[in-house]
C-alpha cells in the first residue's frame, strides 16, 4: 500500500510538471505574439523588418489598414509564402502600435469576398491542386491591399516575400504623403533612346509609380504632376528651348536623373565623342562627363561577340564593360551601400566640382584605367591606358544651382501658346543625379544584369520618394562575385587543392602509424 501511494504521488508530480511546462510554453508564445521579437541570424536580416520600416511604423499618427487576401487551400509550394506574409503583417501590426490594423480574408469563402478582392485590383489566380487523388485546376487569391481613408495601394500577386516589405513600406509612405508620384522619361527623336529600348525600365518603375514618356521636342515645359524626370542617352544638338525645359525642371527642385555617354559606340565597336550640348548643361551645374572610356582588366564583365562571316559567337571577359566591386560603392549612401556590384558598359569618367551637397555615389576600382582613343573597342584590341583608377561614374547633387540661362527662352512659333510659369533663376536645393553611361538603362543590358536594374530603381526611389527605402530593396543578396586573384594566388590555390588534400591524409597516416607503434613498444 505504501509503495502504491508513493508511485501515485510521483505520477501526480510528473503530470503536474508536464502541465506547468505546457503553461509556460503557452505563456511565452502569447507574449511573443504581442512583442515584435524575432531571432534572425541571416546576414542581411532578410526575415526581419528593416530599421526604415520600423521607424516609418512608429511615426504613424493615423490608422492604416492592411488586408491580406489569401485562399486557404493553396498548393504546397505556396503555403510557405502565405505563412511568411502572415508573419510579416503581424510584425507590421506589432511595430505599428495600434495604427496598423491587419486582417486575413479567404475570398473563396463567399462570392462577396471574392468580389471585394477583385474590386481592389487583386485578380483570381489559377493553379493546380490535388483533390481526391486527382489533379485539378483551382482558383485562388494571393494579394495584399493597403487602405488609408479613400486612398489605397495594392500588391495584386505576392509570389515571394523578397520585395513585399519594400512594397508595403513604400505604399505606406505614398498614401500618407497624399501625393501622386509620376516618373517621366524624356524622349526626343534622334537624340534619346526610343521607347522600344526602354520597356524594362518602364516596367520596373511602373511597379511603384505612374510612368509617362515626355516628348521634349514639342517645346512644352514638363507638367507639374511629373515628380521625377529621367533623361536617358542624350545625343546630338538640342535647341535652346529643349535645354531650357530641362534646366527649368532642375530649377524647380524636382528630382532628375541624367544618363549620358561621353562617347557613343556604334555596331562596329568604334567610339565617337558625344557632341550633345546636354553635356554643356551638366557642365554648368559642375558635372563634366569626359570624352574618354574607362577600362578595367580585373573587374570586368563577360560579353558575347560575333566573329567571321558565319557569325560564330564567343563569350569573353571585356574590360570596357566595367563591373564595379562593393569596395568602390559609397558606404555612407543608402542608395548604393547595400549593392553587391554594378556593371557599366562603355562608361566615361566624371570630373566633379566638389562642394557641400555634392558626392560621388560610385567610382571604379583602383585597377581601372583611362582610354582616350576609342577608335577600336573590340575584345582583341590592346588599348593604350593611363591613370591610377578610382574614377567617378555616378554622382549626386543636393545643393544650390543657378540656371544655365540668363533669361527665359520662349516657345517656337509653331508650338502651342499659353502663359508659362515665371522663369526660375536658381534653386536652393537641386535634386539631381548623373550617370556617365546611357547604355546601361536599355533593355539589352537591364535584361542581362539584374544588379543594374536594382541600381536604377534605387536612384529613382531616392529622387521620387525616400532614399532610405533602397536599404529595404537591397537586403537580399543579388550575387556573390568571386574576388579576382593574381596569377600567383591562383597557382597556389590550384596546386594547394591538388596536393594539399592527399598530403594531409598521408601526414595523418604517418602520425597514426607512429603513435600505434609507440603504443605497441610500451
Amino acid at each position: 500500500m505504501k509503495f502504491f501511494t508513493s508511485k501515485l504521488k510521483s505520477s501526480a508530480d510528473f503530470y503536474s510538471q508536464i502541465a506547468l511546462m505546457l503553461a509556460v510554453v503557452i505563456l511565452v508564445e502569447f507574449i511573443f505574439t504581442l512583442l515584435p521579437l524575432r531571432l534572425d541570424v541571416s546576414e542581411a536580416r532578410v526575415y526581419s523588418l528593416s530599421p526604415v520600416t520600423r521607424d516609418t511604423l512608429k511615426q504613424l499618427n493615423d490608422v492604416v489598414t492592411i488586408k491580406g487576401y489569401f485562399t486557404k487551400d493553396v498548393p504546397g509550394y505556396l503555403v510557405t509564402v502565405r505563412d511568411q506574409v502572415q508573419d510579416m503583417l503581424k510584425e507590421y501590426r506589432a511595430y505599428g502600435g495600434g495604427n496598423i490594423r491587419i486582417s486575413f480574408i479567404n475570398p473563396n469563402e463567399s462570392p462577396e469576398k471574392a468580389q471585394e478582392a477583385q474590386m481592389l485590383g487583386i485578380p483570381p489566380l489559377q493553379f493546380n491542386v490535388i483533390k481526391k487523388d486527382k489533379l485539378e485546376v483551382g482558383e485562388g487569391y494571393m494579394g495584399v491591399a493597403l487602405l488609408y481613408g479613400a486612398k489605397r495601394e495594392v500588391v495584386p500577386v505576392v509570389k515571394d516575400i523578397a520585395t513585399l516589405e519594400f512594397d508595403l513600406t513604400a505604399a505606406i509612405k505614398k498614401v500618407i504623403s497624399g501625393k501622386a508620384l509620376t516618373v517621366g522619361i524624356a524622349e526626343f527623336p534622334d537624340h534619346a533612346s526610343e521607347q522600344g529600348e526602354l520597356r524594362i525600365l518602364k516596367e520596373v518603375l511602373g511597379q511603384q509609380y505612374a510612368v509617362e514618356f515626355i516628348d521634349i521636342s514639342k517645346g512644352d515645359l514638363i507638367p507639374e504632376q511629373i515628380t521625377t524626370l529621367i533623361v536617358p542617352g542624350a545625343r546630338g544638338s538640342w535647341s535652346k528651348r529643349q535645354l531650357y525645359i530641362l534646366d527649368q525642371f532642375v530649377m524647380s527642385g524636382r528630382g532628375v536623373l541624367f544618363l549620358v555617354d561621353g562617347i557613343s559606340v556604334d555596331n562596329s565597336l568604334r567610339g565617337t565623342p558625344n557632341t550633345t550640348n546636354v553635356l554643356d548643361l551638366l557642365k554648368s551645374y559642375g558635372v563634366t562627363i569626359n570624352k574618354d572610356f574607362i577600362y578595367d582588366s580585373v573587374y570586368q564583365a563577360r560579353a558575347s561577340f560575333s566573329s567571321g562571316q558565319e557569325f560564330f559567337s564567343f563569350v569573353t571577359p571585356y574590360g570596357f564593360w566595367v563591373n564595379v566591386p562593393p569596395t568602390s560603392l559609397n558606404k555612407d549612401n543608402p542608395l548604393v551601400n547595400k549593392l553587391e556590384s554594378v556593371m557599366f558598359p562603355w562608361v566615361s569618367s566624371i570630373s566633379l566640382k566638389e562642394e557641400k551637397g555634392v558626392e560621388t555615389l560610385i567610382k571604379t576600382s583602383d585597377k581601372s584605367k583611362i582610354v582616350s582613343d576609342p577608335s577600336d573597342l573590340s575584345p582583341q584590341s590592346e588599348p593604350v591606358v593611363s591613370g591610377n583608377g578610382g574614377y567617378p561614374v555616378a554622382v549626386s547633387l543636393n545643393t544650390q544651382l543657378s540656371s544655365y540661362f540668363n533669361a527665359p527662352v520662349p516657345r517656337d512659333e509653331k508650338s502651342a501658346g499659353g502663359n508659362e510659369p515665371e522663369f526660375i533663376k536658381k534653386t536652393d536645393r537641386a535634386r539631381m543625379m548623373v550617370v556617365s553611361d546611357g547604355d546601361m538603362i536599355t533593355d539589352a543590358f537591364m535584361n542581362q544584369f539584374g544588379s543594374d536594374v536594382l541600381f536604377i530603381q534605387n536612384l529613382a526611389d531616392g529622387l521620387t520618394l525616400d532614399a532610405t527605402l533602397a536599404t529595404i530593396r537591397s537586403k537580399s543578396v543579388t550575387e556573390r562575385p568571386i574576388r579576382p586573384l593574381d596569377d600567383t594566388a591562383r597557382a597556389l590555390l590550384k596546386y594547394g587543392n591538388i596536393i594539399g588534400a592527399p598530403l594531409v591524409v598521408v601526414l595523418f597516416a604517418i602520425a597514426r602509424f607512429a603513435w600505434r607503434r609507440k603504443i605497441q613498444q610500451i
